[in-house]
């Protein structure tokens, strides 16, 4: 089951903000550190022999 809200797409959305309003709105930001946003566990192998 889909939710009835629209998607979006960011980029188109942010270049319209711009148009409109010489800038991009925010109404609700939230800053979360990277380790928030890619946890790390306990029992997670660190990889040394991986190519960059």
């Amino acid at each position: 089951m889909e939710g009835s809200r629209t998607r979006i797409n960011f980029s188109d959305f942010c270049a319209q903000e711009k148009r409109k309003y010489l800038k991009v709105r925010v109404r609700h930001m939230i800053m979360k550190p990277v380790e928030d946003i890619y946890p790390k566990w306990d029992n997670d192998k660190i990889y040394t022999d991986l190519e960059t």
